[in-house]
């Protein structure tokens, strides 16, 4: 992604790499697809609009899997290929639900209107995180900390 710095206005590039679980082709559609062992909430994987991802209690998923469509998308091997693109969970504890999609906008296709918005939130963040001028700070809610990869470097809680 091209990111622009809010200091200097200069622009850089920031590498964004993952590895799907699984990436398929049913019924004429992309599928970007995520295995979980544990509950997934469709809850997690829906959204109405990219802007409400702030305002998520656990967007984790959600952003996890737009990720992935993104970095599909900007992929030459798949750039071309014309197929609608879906992202989605399988939960090894809910095999009856086999895949729980990601939807954004209403919809469990993921546009490219709708990757185009995660992109530039996206840009935005890093943006953010990059600043020099922004602290990091510990989040308000010391309830995110108790699934936080990074909660025994912060020392909010005790392991």
């Amino acid at each position: 992604l091209e990111v622009f710095s809010r200091q200097t206005g200069e622009a850089f590039r920031v590498l964004i790499s993952g590895y799907a679980d699984r990436i398929d082709l049913y019924d004429g559609v992309l599928r970007i697809l995520d295995y979980k062992t544990g509950y997934v909430d469709p809850k997690e994987v829906t959204i109405a609009e990219i802007e409400q991802i702030n305002d998520l209690k656990s967007a984790a998923k959600i952003i996890q899997l737009l990720m992935y469509a993104v970095m599909l998308k900007g992929n030459p091997k798949f750039a071309t290929n014309k197929s609608r693109i879906q992202s989605g969970i399988i939960s090894l504890r809910m095999p009856s639900k086999y895949v729980i999609p990601a939807e954004a906008g209403g919809s469990n296709e993921l546009s490219n209107d709708t990757l185009n918005l995660f992109e530039s939130f996206l840009e935005e963040k890093l943006a953010e995180i990059f600043n020099e001028d922004i602290d990091f700070v510990q989040t308000d809610d010391a309830e995110k900390c108790k699934l936080c990869d990074f909660a025994g470097f912060c020392n909010r809680i005790s392991l």
